[in-house]
Order: C-alpha cells, then sequence, then structure tokens
C-alpha cells in the first residue's frame, strides 16, 4: 500500500509543470554543449521545488552528466562551506588516485583542504581569505566537467550556509564557457527576501528563474482520482482544491488521509467529509514549527486561530494578552515563518495551518479563549459570531451570554419564518440589549 503510493505520487507531482521540464530540458542541452546554465525554482514550502530538482537529476544522469547533489539544512547554515562539502566530497572520494589528482590540479587544489581531501582540516576566515577556496572550487568544477558535463543540485538552497552561497553567486557569474547546470530549490516565504547571493544568482544571464504556481483544480483531480482508484465528483474535487489550495504536498497528505478514512469520493456526501479532514503530517509539521517560535509569537498565532480569519491585529494581540509593540513583533516574527500573510487583517497564508494551531489547543484553555474572545470583540461585531465562541465554551448562565444567545435565535426565527405582513414573526427577545460581561 505505501509502495504503491509513493509510486502514484512521483508520477503526479509533475503535473501542470511543463514549462518547469522544458526548461530543465533546455538548460541541460546548453550545459551540455558548453554554455553554463542556472535554473532556479522558487516557491512556498511544499509547492514542489524537491520533486523537480529530483527530476533534473534524473534527466542529467540520463543525459550522462556528472551529479553532484546537496541539501541545505537550517540547523547547519553555521557550517562553513558546508553544503560545498556535500557537493565535492563524496565524488572526489568515489575517483581513483589518478581522476581525483586530474580533478584537483592547478588552482583547484586551493580548495582541498575546505571538502576534506587535503592533510590537514582548514582554517577559515571570512571575508577576502575565502576568495581563494571560491577560486578553488569554480576550478575543481571547471576540471570535472572536462571529464563529462557537470550537473549542480541544490534543494533548500535557502538554507545553504552563507559561504557556499557566495561560491555560487562566484560560480553563476563565471559559468559562460563550462559545461555545468546547476539548479536550485529555493523556498520564498512571504514577507522574506532570498539572500544577497541568491538574489545575485537570479540576476546572471545564464540564470532562469521558474516561480512555481500552485495546482489547478483540473491537476488535482487526476491526483486525486489516480490515488484512490476512482473519479471523483466535481463538488469532491473542489473541496480537495480548496483544502489543499493547489499546494501539491498538502494535497498528497490529504490524498493519504482519504485513503487511510475510506472515503468515497464518487458520492456526492464524501464533499463534506473531505472537509473534516485535517492531514496528521501537516499538522506535525505546522506544530514543529510553531514551537521554533517565542511565547508571544506562540500566543498570537493561537489567539488568531480561535478568533478565526481576517482578524484585526488589536483583537489578537488582547487576546494573547500581548502588549502593542509584542503584538506587531510577533505579527512579524509569524509572517516572516509563513504563517500569515503580510498584512492585516490577519489571516494564515494556508487554512489546515489555522485548524493545526487550533487542534492542538487543550480543551480547558481552547473554552477559556472562546470565552475571552467573546469579551473582547464585545458588540462590534454582528451577535452571530460572538454566539459562535459562546457557543464553543462552558455555560455560565450570565446575563451577556444569554442575551446574545437569545438575538441569534431570535434572527434565526426572522430568517426561517414568514408572517403575515412583514415577512417575519414577531419574537419578544429580538431585541434584548446585548451588554458584555462588565455591563458595557
Amino acid at each position: 500500500m505505501r509502495h504503491n503510493l509513493d509510486m502514484t505520487v512521483a508520477v503526479s507531482a509533475l503535473l501542470e509543470r511543463d514549462a518547469e521540464t522544458a526548461g530543465i530540458d533546455a538548460a541541460l542541452t546548453m550545459a551540455a554543449s558548453g554554455a553554463g546554465q542556472v535554473i532556479v525554482l522558487q516557491g512556498p514550502a511544499g509547492i514542489g521545488k524537491s520533486r523537480l530538482v529530483s527530476e533534473a537529476e534524473t534527466r542529467a544522469r540520463r543525459a550522462g552528466m556528472t551529479v553532484l547533489r546537496a541539501r541545505g539544512d537550517e540547523m547547519e547554515r553555521d557550517f562553513t562551506f558546508g553544503v560545498a562539502r556535500q557537493l565535492f566530497e563524496p565524488a572526489l572520494a568515489a575517483l581513483g588516485p589518478d581522476e581525483r589528482a586530474a580533478a584537483l590540479a592547478g588552482a583547484a587544489g586551493l580548495a582541498a583542504p575546505v571538502i576534506g581531501m587535503g592533510d590537514e582540516p582548514a582554517t577559515l576566515e571570512v571575508g577576502d581569505r575565502l576568495f581563494p577556496v571560491m577560486h578553488g572550487m569554480y576550478w575543481l568544477c571547471a576540471n570535472l566537467a572536462t571529464v563529462a558535463p557537470l550537473s549542480i543540485l541544490i534543494d533548500d538552497a535557502q538554507w545553504a550556509d552563507e559561504q557556499s552561497q557566495q561560491w555560487l553567486a562566484y560560480v553563476a557569474r563565471r559559468l559562460g564557457d563550462v559545461a555545468t547546470l546547476v539548479v536550485l530549490g529555493v523556498r520564498v516565504e512571504q514577507g522574506r527576501s532570498p539572500s544577497r547571493s541568491l538574489a545575485a544568482i537570479a540576476d546572471e544571464p545564464c540564470a532562469h528563474t521558474f516561480e512555481l504556481a500552485p495546482l489547478g483544480p483540473g491537476a488535482v483531480a487526476r491526483f486525486i482520482g489516480e490515488q484512490v482508484g476512482v473519479e471523483p465528483l466535481p463538488e469532491v474535487v473542489r473541496v480537495c482544491h480548496r483544502r489543499c489550495a493547489g499546494n501539491p504536498f498538502v494535497l498528497r497528505e490529504l490524498a493519504v488521509s482519504l485513503v487511510e478514512s475510506g472515503v468515497r469520493l464518487d458520492r456526492p456526501e464524501s464533499a463534506e467529509q473531505v472537509s473534516g479532514i485535517l492531514p496528521d503530517t501537516v499538522a506535525r509539521g505546522v506544530l514543529r514549527r510553531l514551537a521554533r517560535l517565542d511565547d508571544s509569537a506562540v500566543a498570537l498565532a493561537r489567539a488568531v486561530a480561535v478568533l478565526g480569519t481576517d482578524v484585526p491585529l488589536v483583537d489578537a494581540t488582547r487576546l494573547a494578552e500581548l502588549g502593542d509593540d509584542a503584538g506587531a513583533e510577533a505579527m512579524d516574527a509569524l509572517v516572516a515563518s509563513g504563517f500569515l500573510v503580510p498584512e492585516t487583517p490577519l489571516r494564515f497564508v494556508h487554512p489546515l495551518m489555522r485548524e493545526a494551531i487550533y487542534g492542538d489547543l487543550p480543551t480547558g484553555r481552547r473554552r477559556y479563549q472562546h470565552r475571552r474572545a467573546a469579551e473582547v470583540l464585545g458588540a462590534r461585531i454582528p451577535p452571530e459570531m460572538i454566539g459562535a465562541h459562546l457557543l464553543e465554551c462552558e455555560p455560565k448562565g450570565d446575563q451577556y451570554s444569554v442575551a446574545v444567545l437569545r438575538r441569534c435565535g431570535a434572527r434565526r426565527c426572522r430568517a426561517a419564518r414568514p408572517t403575515q405582513r412583514s415577512g417575519t414573526w414577531p419574537v419578544p427577545w429580538a431585541n434584548v440589549p446585548i451588554v458584555n460581561s462588565s455591563g458595557r
């Protein structure tokens, strides 16, 4: 079962990526002919960058290129030339003594200590002293490319150490006559720009940047259909597309959840069932990322999750029990981390994020937050919205809650029952004044 799922995803992950794969093929052809190229694949988490980097690897190997691959890691960003070492150390270790000596001949020998091929560990300093090392690694690429065209593939390049990013920018400026293709997967978070080095790479004449777009409903329908083995109804596809927002990673996790839950997607009632599914893997990932932030950011995220969508910052800040300055800083942190869109009112980048954070709140805390939300919002929003919060907390029988819920009931009655004259039944409690728990 699991093996079949992985095979299905491997095929479907390239839906609606024709422009990107065509760009990779064209760059491979040019690099093989001696004109170095760079492909930059940009987009948010889960949009399919890693899958395209893997596809580039497959096509490069098929074309007979030497492939060097690495991945940036958030925990290893302080490891000087760590990504460069990932690229070169295994490749050189696999060569015979004569081939290795040829690869490190001339200026390329300057890079040997940094990539673990020197007699002694390298001691590096920042600034101009890194230039000889970068120059050496450039010539190492050039030497390897004389044997066979070279392909350098780096996923999560935004997390590569600063020195490796600087070296990549150095190489990109000099790729004109080197038979090398560089493919970078770069996560771009809302409200956060790429590093100076990555931005410089994308600006080079030999670079081609692809901003990966979300999948459309047609691709979602095909993906889900392949996974569950039946053609989903259009209304089910609409719900699935809304749930995943066209994000291939979230779509994959949704597909896993659909299979595990046994939902029949060829029945009209399954649309409502799909609406209640939150992929556990996505939820765990969201919570892990949130746990890395400080307490103020976590409190604000939970407050926004309780309040819903399009939340005024002032309300979320009050519910989180933060001061104005702390609330603004927490918002900035959540935007930079990809949780909130970079604007107000506050809104999560993806609805599944809100559900994951909300679902992680302990029952007692969640009920308390809903009670506080009803008090914070006061009479500034429709009674139905306040009532929705009151229905999620423990009943207290206080005047404020009773008045709100009675007015909600009155509005429901007016909407549901026609009368002889005005179109509504007169309801004696329809105009009960609403005051909050402090008497206002």
